[in-house]
């Protein structure tokens, strides 16, 4: 391949970029935008991946033809046969070995100096790449040299036509990205921060805001913490993209991932409930048994816990990360009309709230809330771990989708199911909206095996999801079929391709983002296609049978390092869905420079749930069954553009009726409570002056929907009166 001279010269307070080979020299008077075509080159490629060359044959030579079909793929919307023989072409050399995309990176990228970037000197150079917000920006994105910014990562060189102020300008935007939605850059000193590496919390800090990060391992010592705090949040494995793991000034940050249970909370195999009542699994599927697990544990971590046991989740996102009561109290699920959220397993929580004593000082209760008929036995009352029963609905609905804002959860006992196996297959669709929105409606209202909202659970049911192509080709949109059902048959391994659900899996966020656009060409028409390979390969009429827990644990955030927006929405609506998102989609990649999607939206479905705030509370409005549908949009971390992307969808998702995921990215503002139905908001904000009336637990998402000033006016029930008696 030929060596690419990437010049950049400084004039009259103007930056120009030029690029130049010896077959193409740079034009005196570059244009404003000029695309240098990739230029594969077969035997470059074959270098860079130590291929052997190719013996003469007349077969036709799958590399060479994925590279001239991935030439095409930033201007040409290719065809599905075509997709699908590249789709052929990239499995067929990775079986070989090959990993086509670090070639790409290895030639486009600068790997082995194929790029040079040469700066003439000059008095207003050095100012330009010594920018500060550059240098900042480029510390944030793991970008080794500030001037890798100016190197053509997409194949299209621009003209900085603003000079230094608009450079600035465009990094400034980027990095800001960043920061209004994950909080503060991570700094050195960090002792806490969530998976994005976005929202931290220094511990210790010597300068405001001051907080305190503290690991208890015990519950007695949680409770000495909570008992001198007037602001606490509570962290778990970090999963949220938000700012919600901030206390106020000077408040305390508490960790329970080493926090172990009091004797007696569970028996001696570390799982089953302490004084389970008689019972209590009546009118529930008979392969279901009770579990009490410690509030820190992440579901990945209890995944071979469990299946030791012989046990398995029922129900699980694609992503297992998180701490389990983490991802149940912010409305976290999986894809099936016959299952709710996450929280609708918890029968239980055990929970440390600060109380007004009687002589009116903060005392910390701790509270087994269960719904009426819980499954604790009354043997429980009164033990040495100090736990009392309250059994009360509405405490219980409120508590199970709370994000944290009632008090701290120290376990949860929930239903598990013993160990079962799950077949999947993967077909590949090309689809009207009209289409789609008739395999949504087939699937959602056979009401077969929905049962009724927290209910009992039917022991087989079909789950179902579609991967979508955000972007419409000729009317139709690109989409991969995924039926889960029980199966007995001996396990299928998983297809090697079943992983690309981004547009490239292994690189991390920040070469996923500048490869997209290399590959792409930074054109939508680019996107499309590259998102469309990824489906072709993710399909692929794919056969996968194994435990279920790692059947379920399949998605988007296993590979790709990105924040996402998600709402809950009726299933009517999909259709209009589908072509608000191509239109967003579609119009951001016309900016300059273009917003792209990186990767295929996921299209799941949740029975209504009775926990008040779930996204999924109760039935969508006027629908037969109570099925929502789950639109979740993820941008790879570093893409350009990715935060106004999601916000926008996450706004037009909402207009369809939609209500946001609280653990996800979103925009949650004083309106976002009326998404939900008055008995249930209101049941909710009731609950939050009764469990946490000294404020304690407020946090970000409590002050952004306004919720003490809407909860002012709503009846209170203090707790001392429903314990039977005053809090000493």
């Amino acid at each position: 391949m030929a060596r690419v001279t990437i010049t950049i010269t400084i004039e009259g307070g103007a930056a120009h970029v030029h690029a130049a080979t010896p077959e193409a020299p740079a034009a005196a008077e570059p244009p404003p935008r000029r695309r240098l075509t990739h230029g594969f080159d077969a035997a470059a490629l074959r270098a860079a991946v130590a291929l052997p060359s190719r013996e003469e044959s007349t077969a036709p030579d799958p590399f060479d033809d994925a590279l001239s079909l991935l030439d095409r793929m930033g201007t040409d919307a290719l065809e599905d046969d075509e997709l699908a023989r590249l789709a052929a072409a990239v499995s067929l050399l990775e079986r070989g070995g090959v990993d086509l995309t670090d070639a790409l990176i290895a030639v486009h990228a600068g790997l082995g100096d194929p790029i040079t970037l040469e700066a003439p000197p000059g008095p207003e150079e050095a100012p330009l790449l010594s920018d500060p917000v550059l240098l900042q920006t480029a510390a944030m994105y793991g970008v080794p040299r500030p001037a890798d910014f100016l190197e053509p990562a997409s194949g299209l060189f621009r003209t900085i036509e603003h000079g230094r102020a608009r450079l600035a300008s465009i990094i400034e935007v980027e990095a800001d990205e960043g920061r209004r939605f994950a909080g503060a850059l991570p700094q050195p000193d960090r002792t806490w921060f969530n998976y994005l590496g976005g929202a931290t919390v220094p511990g210790d800090s010597p300068a405001p805001p001051r907080y305190s990060v503290r690991r208890p391992t015990t519950v007695d010592a949680l409770e000495a913490l909570l008992a001198g705090a007037r602001s606490v949040r509570v962290v778990g494995g970090g999963h949220a993209s938000s700012a919600v793991a901030y206390p106020r000034d000077g408040g305390l940050v508490v960790d329970l991932s080493d926090l172990t249970l009091p004797a007696g909370m569970v028996g001696p195999d570390g799982l089953s409930p302490a004084h389970l009542a008689p019972n209590a699994t009546a009118g529930w599927d008979p392969t279901f048994r009770l579990v009490t697990v410690p509030a820190g544990r992440s579901i990945a971590s209890l995944k071979p816990v469990l299946a030791a046991a012989g046990l398995s989740f029922d129900q699980l996102g694609s992503y297992d990360q998180q701490s389990l009561v983490g991802a149940a109290c912010t409305g976290t699920h999986g894809s099936g009309r016959g299952q709710g959220p996450i929280c609708d397993l918890v029968r239980s929580l055990d929970m440390l709230v600060v109380q007004p004593a009687d002589d009116g000082t903060p005392k910390v209760v701790r509270l087994r809330l269960e719904p009426t008929g819980g499954p604790t036995s009354a043997s429980f009352q009164g033990g040495p771990h100090g736990f009392q029963i309250l059994r009360d609905d509405a405490l219980f609905d409120a508590a199970r989708v709370s994000f944290g804002a009632f008090g701290v959860v120290v376990s949860v006992t929930l239903f598990v199911r013993e160990a079962f196996q799950l077949r999947e297959t993967r077909t590949f669709h090309r689809l009207s909206p009209d289409a789609l929105q008739a395999r949504v409606d087939a699937y959602v209202l056979d009401s077969g095996d929905i049962g009724t909202i927290n209910g009992p659970v039917a022991p087989q049911r079909a789950q179902r999801e579609w991967l979508v192509n955000p972007y419409l080709r000729g009317g139709k949109v690109g989409v991969v079929e995924t039926t889960r059902t029980p199966s007995v048959a001996a396990k299928q391994p998983i297809s090697r391709n079943i992983g690309r659900l981004a547009a490239f899996k292994k690189m991390g966020p920040t070469r996923t983002a500048r490869t997209m656009r290399l590959v792409a060409g930074g054109t939508v028409v680019g996107a499309m296609n590259v998102i469309g390979l990824s489906l072709t390969q993710t399909a692929n009429d794919h056969v996968f049978v194994d435990d279920a827990a790692s059947v379920m644990y399949l998605g988007v955030g296993r590979y790709l390092t990105a924040p996402a927006c998600e709402v809950a929405f009726p299933p009517s609506q999909a259709a209009r869905a589908a072509q608000g998102i191509d239109a967003i989609c579609t119009k951001l990649g016309k900016r300059s420079p273009a917003v792209l999607a990186t990767s295929a939206f996921g299209l799941r479905f949740v029975r209504g749930s009775n926990a008040y705030l779930a996204p999924q509370h109760g039935a969508p409005p006027g629908a037969a069954t109570p099925v929502w549908a789950m639109i979740e949009v993820p941008m790879a971390l570093h893409a350009h553009g990715w935060a106004d992307l999601i916000r926008e969808v996450e706004r037009f998702l909402v207009s369809l009726g939609g209500r946001p995921h609280w653990g996800q990215t979103h925009t949650a503002g004083p309106d976002t409570l009326d998404a939900w139905p008055a008995s249930a908001r209101g049941a909710w904000l009731s609950a939050l002056q009764t469990l946490d009336p000294l404020r304690v637990f407020d946090n970000v998402f409590v002050d952004r929907i306004e919720a003490r000033a809407r909860a002012a006016s709503m009846p209170s029930r203090p707790l001392r009166a429903l314990l039977g008696g005053g809090v000493s």
